[in-house]
């Protein structure tokens, strides 16, 4: 019996006076609900019984469709592949949660976050400072409710609240908040004397764009602009969160474009952290789909045309061919010949299906997609 095995029997029959609906998903997510003033308790038996570390919180107003918050935790071990999402409904007269600040640091950062952008209070919070909060924002606006609406915010003249450090040799050293690079805005504000650092403040969030408010009500196509478009140092980690949300929202199969190749040498991670298919949609160089069938992809998109050469097509099929991966044959009107759009008018099914059979030794699934079918069908 796993772990997971043992903790899902301890919540479910030992630990029911602090949780409540559990439930296994996917096989090896944990979900469960428990009362704000109950989460403590929780934290404490999954860290010490379970090697359960808080690795992520986040909320959410659902005032509309349940009448309350919601503040979701994940708690997950450091070295085995499952996690725990308890979901934590608050009141909407006065929400409030009991903080985690002094059990797990990170909660620290997390509920300043909620605090900032929901008005969800972490009660008993050691340092409740704003975090992400506008100096500017007015006391009761917090932009990721669903009634919350653009305002107009003004320059007060105040300046923001630096504790100031003095004495004989003391200097302080403002740095930021723009940087040379890629790094986001940051300004810090240092006390030394020498090379000793007495104090360092910083001041974050400078880009806070509201992504998750754009992402509300889109479909999970149109939500891939926002995916590849957040602020941050990962080379990976958004397209992969982005993809598990789809798995969760329930998508069957995931296809990421492959343009260059440190897309492509990050497909293996996105694959080992997701269970459904990922196709790798190679554009040109042929290269890029001999590294995505190393990386263990499930599929192949690719246009013949775009590839070169045939022997390069060949290569490609063969490779794929070894491993048994399917190849999605894409043709467009921009990958055929000119005597094939002479003599076609256009990337019709026929056109396709003679650029297809030039291009190499085809035993993979083939399909064929068009903006105006009536068109190529005629």
């Amino acid at each position: 019996m796993s772990r997971l095995d043992r903790l899902t029997g301890r919540l479910a029959e030992d630990l029911a006076d602090l949780v409540a609906d559990v439930h296994r998903v996917r096989g090896h997510e944990l979900h469960c609900s428990a009362r704000p003033a109950a989460m403590p308790a929780l934290a404490r038996s999954l860290r010490g019984e379970f090697g359960a570390e808080l690795v992520f919180m986040a909320a959410a107003d659902r005032r509309t469709d349940r009448g309350t918050f919601e503040v979701h935790y994940l708690f997950a071990p450091e070295r085995e592949h499952w996690f725990v999402h308890v979901t934590a409904p608050v009141p909407a007269a006065a929400p409030a949660i009991v903080s985690l600040a002094t059990l797990h640091y990170p909660a620290s950062r997390f509920e300043r976050e909620i605090y900032d952008l929901f008005g969800i209070v972490a009660e008993g919070h050691p340092d409740p400072r704003p975090l992400v909060r506008h100096g500017f924002w007015p006391a009761d606006y917090f932009p990721l409710r669903k009634d919350a609406t653009p305002r107009e915010f003004e320059d007060d003249g105040r300046a923001f609240p630096f504790t100031e450090v003095g004495g004989e040799g003391v200097y302080e050293i403002p740095v930021g908040p723009v940087h040379a690079g890629v790094i986001e805005p940051g300004h810090f504000r240092f006390s030394v004397v020498g090379e000793t650092i007495i104090d360092m403040k910083s001041r974050l969030y400078f880009t806070h764009k509201g992504t998750e408010k754009l992402f509300e009500g889109r479909e999970a196509g149109a939500g891939v602009e926002l995916a590849e478009r957040v602020s941050g140092d990962t080379t990976v980690g958004h397209s992969l969160a982005f993809c598990q949300a789809l798995e969760a929202a329930g998508c069957e199969i995931i296809r990421c474009a492959v343009p260059v190749r440190e897309a492509a040498e990050k497909l293996g991670e996105i694959k080992k952290k997701i269970r459904i298919p990922l196709v790798a949609d190679i554009h040109f160089n042929y290269k890029l789909a001999l590294i995505a069938i190393e990386q263990g992809v499930d599929g192949l998109r690719l246009n013949p045309g775009n590839i070169g050469a045939r022997k390069y097509v060949e290569e490609v099929v063969k490779a794929a061919s070894e491993r048994k991966i399917p190849i999605r044959i894409g043709v467009n009107g921009g990958s055929l010949e000119k005597d094939l759009l002479r003599k076609y008018g256009t990337a019709t099914p026929e056109a396709a299906r003679r650029r297809r059979r030039a291009a190499g030794p085809w035993r993979r699934p083939c399909s064929a997609w068009a903006a105006r079918p009536r068109r190529c069908w005629g």
